[in-house]
């Protein structure tokens, strides 16, 4: 038998040219090690896997980054409005895609990035859910099936009013808080610990007695306070189903609550809703202290708190002072 005998020359072996590689390879490869190595916080990479997503959905073709041009850009866009996203998320989704074309520039792999046009955002004034709302909702949780009691020991009417009282009066990001481990209450001193996941700002929230008197009654040895699961979708299924039963003109939405406490807040405390909903920290000293300062503490003793938070729903419940 004859062995073959095979020559290396060099210069031969096949590289890999980034010109080839898909919007996914190139963030993949090129910007999210550096994203890595800088620390970013776990909000940014679900941005960039979210646009990423979004755009192998609604750019089919999903050209090697050499060969995108202006004309793949612009029938995403279309193809995203057809869809109903809003001019507002179309634009969110798209900074992070140029971000990716901006990387690819830098490293003289494409010499312009693919422009297109892009609709204008439409101005929305925050909606702030006034109280008559918030007792509809409160009231509308006994509608709530899901999480199983035989999962969590605790009715799902009771984590549902719970989420919502924590949602008025802290108004954190809604992952943060349907995800908020039990290790997170601090009992001996009274405050809701975490850290945000787009900004990876640890944050100190103190109890008052309405948000104190919730979190007791669904106190369980579990790892977390409700029911978190892989997904988005049964969460917002029943959080749908809690707004139907309330009868409101228009639902409210989770991003509502948020922009009502830090309205309310910023009423009570001028600066002190930015500290408590965990905005980007501007400085070493805002970046590291967690200790709730004096006018947090005040603020959040003020709170108004709805009527239905004080003293029960009123669907039938036997306890009226609270549930």
């Amino acid at each position: 038998m004859t062995a073959n005998l095979q020559v290396f020359v060099p210069g031969t072996l096949e590289v890999e040219d980034p010109a080839d590689f898909s919007l996914r390879q190139s963030y993949t490869k090129l910007l999210q090690p550096e994203l890595v190595a800088q620390g970013r916080a776990k909000g940014t990479f679900e941005a960039y896997s979210t646009a990423l997503k979004k755009w192998e959905e609604f750019q089919p073709l999903s050209p090697a980054v050499a060969q995108i041009k202006d004309i793949h850009a612009t029938a995403w866009r279309d193809a995203m409005l057809e869809a109903g996203f809003s001019p507002a998320t179309v634009r969110k989704y798209w900074r992070h895609i140029t971000a990716i074309f901006g990387e690819l520039i830098q490293r003289e792999i494409i010499s312009r990035p693919p422009r297109c046009r892009l609709p204008r955002s439409r101005p929305k004034l925050p909606r702030l859910a006034t109280h008559v709302e918030l007792d509809a909702l409160y009231d509308a949780c006994r509608a709530a099936t899901w999480p199983a009691i035989a999962d969590t020991g605790v009715a799902p009417s009771l984590l549902w009013r719970t989420f919502l009282v924590l949602a008025y009066n802290y108004g954190p990001r809604t992952r943060d808080l349907w995800r908020l481990p039990a290790a997170g209450v601090d009992w001996d001193r009274e405050l809701i610990r975490f850290v945000a996941a787009k900004t990876s700002k640890l944050q100190g929230l103190p109890f008052n007695e309405t948000v104190r008197l919730h979190l007791v009654k669904i106190r369980q040895p579990r790892e977390h306070i409700f029911w978190p699961t892989g997904g988005n979708a049964q969460f917002y299924r029943e959080w749908a189903k809690i707004n139907a039963s309330a009868g409101l003109s228009a639902p409210l939405e989770c991003r509502d609550l948020r922009e009502t406490a830090a309205s309310n807040y910023e009423a009570i405390s001028p600066g002190v809703g930015s500290w408590i909903l965990g905005h980007g920290p501007k400085g070493i000293t805002a970046q590291f202290y967690l200790n709730p300062t004096p006018q947090v503490l005040g603020a959040v003793q003020q709170l108004p708190q709805p009527p239905s938070f004080l003293h029960g729903p009123s669907d039938g419940c036997r306890q009226r002072r609270l549930f």
